[in-house]
């Protein structure tokens, strides 16, 4: 899942098609990439089990709140195919 605010979803929207085209050809899989809205995330995590799990189960690759630069989604899918 990748969290954004609107102007954020406006300016990244292009490159998370390229990036799913790209991963798609590359290693021949398709991954489900969830571009949801930051403040509807955080306001519903209690009442939708799917951002419930995300939040439990999920791994982080980035956080920019944090600027801090996590294991790139190449290199993750690298080690665990």
């Amino acid at each position: 899942m990748v969290l954004l605010n609107k102007n954020e979803f406006e300016r990244y929207s292009d490159e998370l098609v390229d990036l799913i085209v790209e991963l798609t050809g590359k290693y021949s899989v398709l991954p489900s990439i969830m571009v949801e809205f930051e403040k509807e995330y955080r306001e519903n995590i209690d009442v939708q089990s799917l951002y419930r799990n995300i939040e439990n189960e999920g791994i982080e690759l980035y956080n920019s709140d944090q600027r801090r630069n996590f294991p790139t989604l190449e290199r993750y899918i690298n080690s665990n195919f």
